[in-house]
C-alpha cells in the first residue's frame, strides 16, 4: 500500500483502505500471513495470492479494470469470490473487462454483458439473458450448421463485460 498509494495519503487512510480491501476479498483471517515461505500454515494459497494481487491493483482506484484470465489456476470457490469482487467493482462505477475461457456455469451467470468472439470477430454482444434467444434465431434462419460453427467457439470467448 505504501508503494501504490499517493505518499500524501495518511497512515490511517492507508490502513483503512487496506482493511476494506482485505475484507471485501474475504482475506481477513489471512491478513498477517506471509506471501511466500513454503511449509508454514501462515502462507497464502494460490487463490489467496491472486485475490491479494487484485486488491493491490484496486488500491489505486482505477476507473477501468482489464482482467486477462483472472480465474486461471483457481479453485471454484476462489474463482467465484474473485468474479464477485469484480462485479462489486462494476456496481461501484468501474468498467470491468474480463477474458475467461471456458468459465463454469456459476461464473458465467455472474456476468451482465457478454461478448463472444469467434474466429477473431464478434459473434454476439449483449445481455446474458438474450444470448440464448439470439442463437435460437440463428438456428431458425440458417439451420444447424451455422449454430454448430458458433457453438464450437461459444466458450472460446473474448472479453466478458461487467457493467
Amino acid at each position: 500500500a505504501q508503494l501504490k498509494l499517493d505518499r500524501r495519503t495518511s497512515d490511517i487512510e492507508r490502513r483503512n483502505q487496506v482493511t476494506q480491501l482485505i475484507a471485501s476479498l474475504g482475506l481477513q483471517d489471512r491478513a498477517d500471513s506471509r506471501i511466500g515461505s513454503q511449509g508454514s500454515d501462515k502462507v497464502l494459497s494460490g487463490g489467496e495470492k491472486k485475490r491479494l494481487s487484485f486488491a493491490t491493483e484496486m488500491l489505486t482506484d482505477p476507473p477501468l479494470l482489464f482482467c486477462d484470465e483472472p480465474t486461471t489456476g483457481l479453485d471454484s470457490y476462489s474463482a467465484q469470490k474473485l468474479v464477485h469482487m469484480m462485479k462489486l467493482m462494476a456496481y461501484k462505477g468501474k468498467t470491468v473487462l474480463c477474458t475467461i475461457h471456458q468459465p463454469s456455469s456459476d461464473i458465467f451467470n455472474i456476468f451482465n454483458q457478454l461478448i463472444l468472439v469467434a474466429e477473431g470477430r464478434i459473434a454476439y454482444f449483449g445481455c446474458m439473458e438474450t444470448a440464448l434467444t439470439f442463437f435460437e434465431r440463428i438456428l431458425q434462419r440458417h439451420g444447424t450448421q451455422e449454430i454448430i460453427s458458433l457453438s464450437q467457439n461459444y466458450f472460446e470467448m473474448g472479453p466478458l463485460l461487467l457493467r
